[in-house]
């Protein structure tokens, strides 16, 4: 027989962050066998955790991730070269399509792009990248763009996680991190 989880979260003393811990007066679980009472909550991109009050783990909520790379995604997020990510008003217009037969394409705001992808499970390859050439206006849009196409030539790994799909490069930096299009 399978058991459904319910919980009714009282009183939050403070809010440290959203990926981070909040303490609670506590957190009421009817779990089908008894109520629980949390006194903490944690969540990562593994999922969401809730702790007793010495931060042992009472129950844990998984992520149900998308099943797979093909399908249209946005981007969310790029690697501004230095190790940070950001988005911006340019970012958010820019979309890959990864489709079955290997091949990726989508659009940096500005330019379509083409390009290959070679998965081999959690590795990936992706170029040569074609891009149209349309004029785009500001600088920096132009600038997002080359960085968007750097952090596609120098992805070496994929994962799906809470976020959507991300691209690492060989040292395990994030350069891109999409969310499913809609």
């Amino acid at each position: 027989m399978r058991r459904h989880a319910t919980a009714a979260r009282h009183r939050p003393l403070c809010d440290d962050s959203l990926s981070g811990v909040q303490r609670t007066s506590g957190i009421g679980m009817n779990s089908g066998f008894g109520l629980v009472v949390a006194a903490s909550y944690r969540s990562d991109d593994s999922g969401l955790v809730l702790a007793d009050d010495g931060g042992e783990p009472l129950l844990r909520f998984g992520v149900a991730p998308p099943s797979m790379v093909e399908g249209s995604w946005s981007v969310d997020q790029i690697s501004d070269g230095a190790g940070s990510l950001g988005g911006n008003q340019h970012t958010a217009r820019m979309t890959a399509t990864f489709a079955e037969d290997g091949s990726l394409g989508g659009t940096d705001g500005c330019n379509d792009y083409s390009a290959t992808d070679e998965l081999d499970d959690q590795a990936i390859r992706i170029g040569p990248i074609t891009i149209t050439d349309r004029e785009c206006q500001k600088e920096r849009q132009r600038t997002s763009a080359q960085r968007y196409y750097a952090a596609l030539e120098a992805a070496a790994t994929w994962s799906i996680g809470m976020h959507g799909i991300e691209l690492r490069d060989e040292d395990g930096v994030v350069q891109v991190r999409y969310y499913r299009a809609e």
